[in-house]
């Protein structure tokens, strides 16, 4: 490796790899699935559903996991990935009464009397050889019955996904729905890809697999997101304000022409010149505009609320008439002026002469259009009197 890297950049789920090579200068080096340590199988299943009462979908798919496990378990360690602590219990129940109906001690069993754990009903689970993991009493002897192949299956929340290093053979993601922000919605594709990352034990196992238990209208989704196929898209775009912000008070951006260039140089641009319309604003006139314009309308938006909401002061650039010279003409000092009689049409003529430095292309209107002028003027004839 070269000794003067400094810094390099690793993902396992990025399709669209020399975009960000592009935005930070560097290489692109990819590898295909032949490097996996371990081969990682994917399935992903739409199951139909009628309805948005998604506690019912939860249900229905709670009478689908021993199936799952039965079919890509290869009896090995399976964790369940379940939207909420209520739903890992009910996830073991399900799991538990079906193999009752079926006579079955398919899942090897631990005793319990020596572990201290104290959440009776996972006692009981744990007797079969399942349990829940979201207790905080509990979470260490659970872990610890998992890694020792006491338990066979733990049920938990999308939170075991980070920060703890209890991987298995078999992931099951039961539902890709859950609560953010007190509402239900569907998981980012980054939290995901972290529950999907359990799946496959490097050292331990030479393959692993997940399963994806979806609604049927999101299985493309899912499918296009484990198949690599989905394109890395910025979103700076969405919170562009606190960045614009950020950039103004640290002297990086000054004016529209800097914000733009500053907009440049980041990952959104790439993408904006790739996939515009993917950016493009919802009030656009035009439904198919060039990246540099898709670019500057949302500069200009996020740039126009800071303005909005009194953050930043709006100052028109020279070749908007904002000169001295404009600024002046506007004082307060100049509103008692009139419009003398005849004095337009010469006036009209002045606005457009070639001496004048900052020509009017409008009609004249108010008294300060006069003003304008006539500083110019004066101007001009101060400079043709210099000795």
């Amino acid at each position: 490796m070269d000794h003067q890297l400094r810094y390099v950049a690793v993902s396992a789920t990025v399709p669209n790899l020399a975009d960000v090579a592009e935005w930070i200068g560097g290489k692109a080096l990819s590898f295909s699935e032949d490097y996996r340590p371990v081969k990682l199988e994917r399935f992903i299943y739409g199951v139909p559903f009628r309805g948005d009462n998604m506690f019912l979908f939860e249900k229905t798919l709670d009478w689908k996991i021993l199936n799952m496990i039965e079919r890509h378990g290869d009896n090995k360690p399976v964790l369940i990935f379940c939207p909420t602590r209520k739903s890992t219990q009910s996830s073991c129940d399900a799991l538990l009464k079906m193999l009752g109906k079926k006579n079955s001690t398919f899942f090897a069993g631990t005793e319990t009397e020596s572990i201290n754990i104290q959440d009776k009903k996972l006692k009981e689970y744990v007797r079969k050889g399942v349990g829940f993991h979201h207790d905080l009493s509990d979470r260490r002897a659970v872990e610890q019955l998992f890694s020792d192949k006491k338990i066979q299956v733990i049920a938990t929340t999308s939170t075991l996904a980070v920060g703890v290093n209890l991987p298995a053979h078999l992931v099951i993601i039961k539902s890709t729905k859950g609560y953010q922000n007190g509402k239900l919605a569907e998981y980012s594709d980054i939290d995901m890809l972290q529950m999907l990352g359990r799946a496959g034990r490097p050292g331990l196992d030479d393959s692993g697999c997940a399963v994806i238990l979806t609604t049927v209208d999101m299985e493309h989704h899912y499918r296009a997101l484990v198949s690599g196929s989905n394109n890395l898209e910025s979103s700076l775009h969405k919170n562009l304000v606190e960045h614009l912000m950020s950039e103004i008070c640290l002297g990086t951006i000054t004016d529209v022409q800097s914000s733009t260039r500053w907009l440049q140089s980041t990952f959104l641009y790439v993408r904006v010149k790739k996939n515009p319309a993917y950016y493009q604003l919802p009030d656009s006139e035009s439904p198919e505009q060039s990246p540099d314009i898709v670019l500057q309308d949302i500069c200009m938006k996020g740039l126009n609320t800071l303005v909005e909401n009194e953050l930043v002061i709006k100052r028109v650039s020279e070749t908007d008439h904002t000169n001295f010279e404009a600024t002046v003409s506007h004082a307060p000092e100049y509103e008692f002026l009139r419009y003398s009689v005849g004095e337009k049409p010469f006036l009209n003529t002045l606005k457009s002469n070639a001496n004048i430095r900052f020509p009017l292309n409008e009609k004249l209107t108010g008294v300060a259009d006069k003003v304008f002028l006539m500083i110019q003027v004066r101007y001009l004839v101060g400079a043709s009197h210099k000795p």
